[in-house]
């Protein structure tokens, strides 16, 4: 309750006064709408190892491959929305389109650092993965990792995605990278609640 008398210069009080009641704020909406969300990349590349100082930030197709000498790996980052930052995350997914493929492999992905340039990556700056990984075999069109207990509170999701075992005889596995426009880029899905 809030209440205000007027007083003239002399100190008399006057006879009116007026209230007003102030409520308290109301609380901020709990919980999280449970939603799917498609979150497409804002970057992506592959790194080989036989050039370790080559870029291939461009390229339309990023690769996979199991090469003694020669392996490479691919790295792509989705921003995550601010919005979902207090949410619960249920399920993610990545999701990678194979437009190339050997089927009989395993394909690992790690959790990365987000602190890199599509267009300055190399094999020799690759960001180094972060913990566990998780596995997906290798085939033809999408092929789907369960990132959940990969990804971060906040800010940017980086994979790295290779071969679960490096130094092969040489298989490679391409995926369409985002300079595919609309045809089938690199997707992060996933389900807040």
């Amino acid at each position: 309750l809030f209440q205000v008398q007027g007083r003239d210069t002399t100190g008399n009080v006057g006879a009116t006064s007026w209230s007003w009641t102030i409520a308290a704020p109301p609380p901020p909406p709990t919980g999280c709408p449970a939603q799917t969300l498609n979150i497409a990349s804002d970057a992506d590349t592959w790194v080989l190892e036989s050039s370790p100082t080559s870029n291939y930030g461009r390229d339309s197709v990023i690769k996979v491959d199991t090469k003694s000498g020669a392996n490479a790996r691919v790295v792509t980052r989705f921003p995550l929305p601010v919005s979902i930052a207090s949410c619960t995350i249920v399920d993610a997914r990545l999701r990678l389109y194979a437009s190339s493929y050997k089927t009989g492999r395993t394909l690992l992905a790690f959790r990365v650092a987000t602190n890199w340039s599509q267009t300055g990556l190399t094999w020799s700056s690759q960001p180094a993965p972060i913990g566990a990984s998780v596995s997906a075999p290798s085939g033809e069109g999408y092929i789907e990792w369960n990132v959940k207990s990969l990804m971060p509170a906040s800010g940017n999701a980086g994979f790295l995605v290779r071969d679960e075992a490096e130094n092969g005889p040489g298989v490679e596995q391409g995926f369409n990278s985002l300079e595919k426009g609309t045809d089938n880029p690199p997707v992060l899905v996933v389900t807040v609640g």
